[in-house]
């Protein structure tokens, strides 16, 4: 059930370590929350909104179905789609 708040929890640590990082109070205003970073690459709102949804079901459905597997099996599960990231992300650049 606390699935369902993963993507926004996660958001706010990621932006809270970044301010630290850039020398900015973690409480600091800015725009780099993950729904501003769609907003900026010319996404809609409603089409932002379904995009943060879809995430969101998508992490519920898969804790549901890795709430019967091993750990083990998770974890080459995360790695894989990491190591795809990154793939596509280096054949992009």
């Amino acid at each position: 059930p606390s699935l369902i708040l993963a993507l926004p929890i996660l958001d706010s640590i990621r932006v809270f370590f970044n301010r630290l990082i850039n020398g900015h109070s973690p409480f600091y205003p800015d725009r780099t929350h993950i729904h501003h970073l769609l907003l900026k690459r010319g996404l809609t709102e409603v089409n932002t909104v379904n995009i943060l949804y879809l995430v969101n079901i998508t992490l519920c459905i898969m804790a549901l179905i890795f709430n019967e597997f091993e750990f083990k099996y998770l974890v080459i599960f995360f790695l894989t789609l990491f190591i795809f990231k990154r793939i596509l992300i280096f054949k992009r650049n």
